[in-house]
């Protein structure tokens, strides 16, 4: 008689597992089940241990390739075109058959992939300033640096004489131009008036350093001979209606007469020094209306009315080149003038580089690190919540097409058939989402430009990158989207009979981190949007120390308003609307700077100087603005007085005299040093106002007469009366000006319209901040009402049994919210510490800023409970108000 089996022991189990690696699935349980039955009788004949060798023996010999699984199929079969619009055809039929599914899922997308297009054009925009000249890796500025005890400035703007200097004495320079910034001012040509202010003035060798595509004329020194001008097309047909017009003449305003030598191809919006017309320098009819203290420091080398530009030999060390500069200028300077450093900046790094400079050619904003990377990571919050929305909708609704996916499996469907179905229906909607963006990408490209404050340019070269951009960005979009989903249905069909038993809640904890996700997402953008608001509303409402409503700004344009200051105010004066009139050297606010100036006091060490401010005033400027004495007079209104004389500001009195009384200051003598000798009494206080902007602290501030020799009248203000009608008071006004002025354009201004200049970029965050939010919260919005209808529609059966039990349709909703509710709170503790550091950040900017209330988290947090009630109720009121017998009709 044998011994018993014994059923107790069982195979290797890393034999079967190397078994069912390589075992086709086809085979695998007869080869399992033949192998098993020779072990339990190889136990009772052999023993335990050799019937487990003997099993590792017979699963090594059964390693054959009529066993093997097929691991690769056939390229045919992968690139298969049939198989692949089989697979579209499903899922445009799924589209069809979950409308509301697929509505939502698109339009999430479509927003997310907008908002990045979007905001990817910004990006490409400021990192590709200057980089289309094909010299861009040779060419330089000079930039100059001004120490002095206030700390440091950089300085884009040199001396005239600098250009020359580098091109004789510094080996390894091909070349150097001089770049001058025109005066806006009306243009005569073909008959007609046109008023410019993009416009340059250079040396000859302009065109030598920076290359043009030139439409008309030749490209060989077009700036050669004297009083010619290069315009761009654009210009050109604007003036003349074509480009054919080699020999026109034009009247430039304050510049004189110039012929036309070549017609150059639009430059591209994305450099630092835009133009419309290059004219070759001729200044005599240009110091005719400026003031005669300017010509002198104009043309001397301490003056910096020019930028030099520098092409350098290819492979030449900066390094090199750099000392070579600083040890050439005390040659030309000698001792009369004080030698700063020097150095060179590439083009391509003028726009986004770090460090301040001031006074450069054009007036373009120097770019903003801070709003890249905000708006860097704004882009990536609005993709990443259209991806955790799409997953979350696609992972919701597997559970209602296990069925499908058993029905697959049936017929011989492969796990990575299953998978690539699934991501290919991911990459339709994903594709689908992108086309429809791409088409709102041109209808709001104007409107974000807006928002971001920057006219953007789209042209072949922009188009390009951004391809280079948002292809990888729409195809890693539709994996992402997809992934998750595709490897929960690749798995259940693995575990066929299990998952057919409807484990419907096996991943609700993976949706829950994602709706967390996106609710503190939603809270970030909420929350941050409110501090950015009410530090603007706080700075619109802050009491600056000046009048700013009824005030009145012209800025002086022209030689002909200032040599007739005094008949222009008297002309003023005589208007009902205005009450009084004043000079100044420069209108206070922030949105234009005072002069800097070095000054010591009587016994001070005039190798430590103190650094302040400088305005010049008239008798009127205080009265004008409403500025308050707190100690001593104003300036009386004679010149060779007030010459010599001195306001300050209590700031000034409290750093320089901090142990002195107000009144025991007046009479004290400052001397300014810098930027010229000037020496007085102070002879009143001014009460501290906030002559800068808020981002900036009151500083020590000295105001001298307007006549004094360091920043004359560039300004005039006018108190009116704001009830007056302001159409028929410009009007008066401009007709004066015409009167002094014929051809120059009066800039008048409203000085509150002016202050807000100044904080256009907070204006733009706040924007961009606003419209993110909107778009962050309607995607969660999507988002939770998708995953409410199909959560309400799975427990349709258990809302009916708890009716039948007495429940109240509100009790369910109740039931339903409470969910929802629990993860929006989590999300919102999450985000507590990032809006914490990202608006302290924001705020440091500021010297008067507002304190982050409470308050913001509150409302923020309350407002996004509201949200996720309301969209799950919604939705969820329409299941829990059938009636139990139509939901249970099936059980």
């Amino acid at each position: 008689m044998g011994k018993k089996q014994n059923h107790n022991t069982l195979p290797p189990k890393l034999a079967l597992r190397f078994l069912s690696w390589y075992c086709t699935e086809r085979r695998l349980e007869e080869i399992e089940g033949d192998l098993e039955e020779l072990f339990y009788r190889d136990i009772n004949t052999l023993g335990e241990r050799r019937a487990k060798l003997r099993f590792w023996i017979n699963v090594i010999r059964c390693f054959k390739p009529y066993a093997f699984k097929r691991k690769v199929r056939p390229i045919k079969d992968f690139l298969s075109m049939d198989l692949y619009i089989n697979y579209l055809i499903t899922s445009v039929r799924r589209m069809k058959r979950e409308r509301s599914y697929s509505v939502i899922a698109i339009s999430a997308l479509t927003l997310g992939l907008l908002s990045f297009m979007l905001i990817a054009t910004y990006l490409i925009n400021e990192y590709k300033f200057d980089t289309f000249y094909p010299k861009k890796d040779r060419i330089y500025r000079v930039v100059q640096i001004e120490e002095h005890p206030g700390g440091v400035e950089h300085m884009a703007m040199t001396s005239i004489h600098l250009a020359e200097a580098i091109r004789n004495e510094i080996p390894g320079v091909a070349e150097a131009a001089t770049v001058w910034p025109g005066v806006d001012g009306w243009v005569e040509a073909n008959g007609k008036t046109f008023y410019e202010s993009d416009y340059i003035l250079a040396s000859e060798n302009f065109f030598q350093i920076f290359d043009q595509q030139f439409l008309m004329g030749s490209d060989k020194d077009p700036l050669k001979t004297p009083m010619s001008a290069v315009i761009t097309e654009s210009l050109a047909i604007k003036y003349f209606g074509t480009i054919d017009i080699i020999g026109e003449i034009m009247n430039v305003d304050r510049y004189g007469l110039y012929t036309i030598t070549a017609v150059i191809k639009d430059l591209p919006g994305y450099t630092h020094m835009p133009f419309d017309m290059v004219l070759k320098p001729y200044f005599n009819r240009f110091f005719e209306n400026v003031h005669p203290v300017f010509i002198p420091w104009f043309n001397s080398w301490e003056g910096h009315p020019c930028a030099t530009m520098v092409l350098v030999d290819e492979d030449k060390p900066m390094e090199e080149l750099e000392a070579t500069l600083q040890t050439i200028l005390p040659k030309y300077k000698g001792n009369e003038w004080e030698v700063r450093p020097y150095y060179l900046q590439n083009i391509a790094q003028v726009h986004l580089n770090e460090t301040p400079v001031r006074f450069n050619v054009a007036r373009v904003p120097q770019g903003d690190k801070s709003k890249i990377y905000t708006l860097t990571v704004i882009a990536v919050f609005l993709l990443v919540i259209a991806i955790i929305n799409y997953t979350n909708l696609s992972s919701a609704r597997m559970t209602n097409k296990l069925k499908e996916i058993g029905v697959r499996r049936c017929v011989g469907a492969r796990r990575w058939e299953i998978f690539r179905q699934v991501m290919t229906e991911s990459l339709l909607i994903t594709f689908m989402s992108g086309v429809l963006a791409l088409v709102l990408f041109f209808l709001a490209l104007p409107h974000f430009g807006f928002l971001v404050e920057k006219e953007l340019t789209i042209n072949m070269q922009v188009l390009i990158n951004l391809s280079l951009v948002i292809v990888p960005v729409l195809v890693l979009t539709g994996l992402l989207s997809g992934a998750y989903p595709a490897f929960m249905e690749m798995k259940a069909s693995e575990q066929l009979v299990t998952w057919l038993s409807v484990r419907k809640n096996d991943h609700k904890g993976f949706r829950n981190v994602l709706v967390t996700a996106q609710f503190m997402l939603a809270m970030i953008m909420i929350v941050l949007t409110m501090i950015i608001n009410h530090q603007n509303q706080f700075v619109n409402q802050k009491e600056l120390g000046f009048s700013k409503e009824t005030t009145l700004v012209m800025e002086i344009n022209g030689g002909g308003v200032r040599q007739n200051y005094d008949h222009l105010k008297a002309a003023l004066l005589a208007h009902p609307a205005i009450s009084e009139v004043s000079g100044l050297s420069t209108m206070v606010g922030g949105f234009r700077e005072p002069s800097e100036i070095d000054y010591i006091t009587d016994g001070g060490d005039p190798e430590h100087p103190f650094v302040g401010s400088f305005y010049g005033f008239d008798e009127f400027s205080l009265s004008v603005l409403d500025l308050d004495l707190v100690a001593g007079r104003d300036f009386s209104g004679n010149p060779i007085a007030d010459s010599t004389s001195f306001l300050i500001n209590e700031s000034l009195a409290k750093n320089v005299y901090p142990d002195r009384r107000m009144e025991e200051i007046i009479g004290e003598t400052i001397r300014i040093n810098e930027p010229d000798e000037l020496e007085g009494t102070i002879i009143g206080i001014v009460k501290d106002f906030h002559f800068l902007s808020l981002h900036e602290k009151i500083s020590p501030l000295v105001i001298g007469y307007i006549t004094n020799p360091i920043s004359g009248i560039d300004d005039i203000a006018m108190k009116f009366d704001p009830y007056y009608d302001y159409l028929e008071l410009y009007t008066y006004i401009d007709d004066l000006h015409k009167k002094y002025e014929p051809t120059a354009q009066m800039t008048l201004n409203l000085l509150d319209d002016l202050l807000q200049v100044r904080y256009r970029a907070d204006r733009s965050y706040q924007r961009i901040f606003m419209t993110g939010s909107f778009i962050v919260m309607f995607i969660a919005l999507l988002g939770i009402v998708g995953l409410s209808a199909y959560s309400a529609q799975q427990r349709s059966k258990e809302f009916g049994i708890r009716k039948v039990m007495g429940a109240s349709i509100l009790q369910i909703l109740s039931l339903q919210a409470g969910s929802i509710i629990k993860l929006i709170i989590i999300g919102e503790l999450i985000a507590v510490p990032v809006i914490l550091w990202w608006g302290r950040s924001w705020l440091e900017n500021f010297s008067y800023k507002i304190s982050i209330s409470p308050y913001l988290f509150v409302f923020g947090a309350i407002l996004l409970v509201i949200i996720g009630i309301v969209s799950v109720n919604l939705v969820t009121y329409r299941i829990a108000r059938l009636n139990p017998a139509n939901t249970l009709r099936d059980e």
